[in-house]
């Protein structure tokens, strides 16, 4: 049996990527919220880490191939940094952001083939067979 994200209409799938992305974007170009009380150095570069995970993981799940996801997401990074340079408000540009943001992306391209490769062995039958003895779960071939 699939996941559910997966069992999802392809166009489910397309609509959760790009509003996923238009979020980010949305996150991104915003004006920046107060400072918090406790500072955690680069903290910045962890939330570009994460919002591209989730850019890779919604666009890899919509069916896009890991190449433009890749690709296009970077690309992507590096203008959502231009774009922060030229806001009126203070959002500034930083070369490390698009370096988190291209991880985070990589990070999304190794999860979904992991789970790629998981969900092609369960459809084969190759997991969770039950053990010969004793009727508990064994991994399979």
């Amino acid at each position: 049996m699939k996941p559910a994200f997966l069992t999802a209409p392809p166009r489910w799938r397309l609509a959760v990527a790009i509003g996923w992305t238009a979020a980010v974007l949305a996150m991104l170009w915003a004006p920046p919220p107060p400072p918090p009380d406790v500072i955690i150095p680069h903290f910045d570069k962890y939330v570009h880490f994460a919002f591209f995970l989730g850019i890779g993981l919604a666009w890899r799940t919509a069916g896009l191939r890991p190449a433009w996801v890749l690709g296009a997401g970077t690309v992507l990074g590096a203008i959502t940094e231009i774009v922060q340079a030229t806001l009126p408000w203070p959002r500034s540009a930083d070369a490390w952001d698009v370096v988190a943001d291209a991880l985070g992306l990589v990070v999304a391209l190794g999860i979904g083939a992991v789970l790629g490769a998981v969900a092609s062995r369960i459809r084969r039958g190759g997991i969770a067979r039950r053990g010969a003895f004793d009727g508990r779960p064994t991994l399979g071939p």
